[in-house]
């Protein structure tokens, strides 16, 4: 099943029972983060909208979300990082805690060095 948001996301759902979202508007950790952050439909008043980075994330049919390790969400990730997410994701199958990834390593301001700035 595929759905779709405020013309800056979409969604998903594999029939392993896993959704992943790719998410790439206002207020996302994204490119275009903050065009337009005071302004959420800012999307939305655009036929199209593109961004060169995207924030990713998954859940399971429980809403048990995909943890990576310092987050739920991974962000400014490439239209490749996303590609190899997607198909990971499509191929999840048990128990959440089996596939869960831990980076005890990784910081917050690895992730979204953006924000750090």
């Amino acid at each position: 099943m595929f759905s779709s948001a405020r013309n800056s996301c979409f969604a998903m759902t594999f029939e392993n029972g896993w959704t992943v979202s790719v998410a790439f508007g206002t207020g996302n950790y994204c490119d275009k983060r903050g065009i337009g952050f005071d302004d959420m439909d800012e999307p939305m008043r655009h036929l199209g909208w593109e961004s060169r980075t995207a924030e990713i994330a998954a859940w399971d049919a429980n809403d048990d979300w995909y943890d990576f390790g310092y987050d739920t969400v991974k962000g400014w990730c490439t239209p490749e990082e996303v590609a190899e997410f997607i198909a990971m994701v499509s191929k999840f199958t048990g128990d959440i805690s089996t596939i869960t990834q831990k980076e005890s390593e990784v910081t917050h301001e690895d992730v979204y060095p953006k924000e750090a700035e």
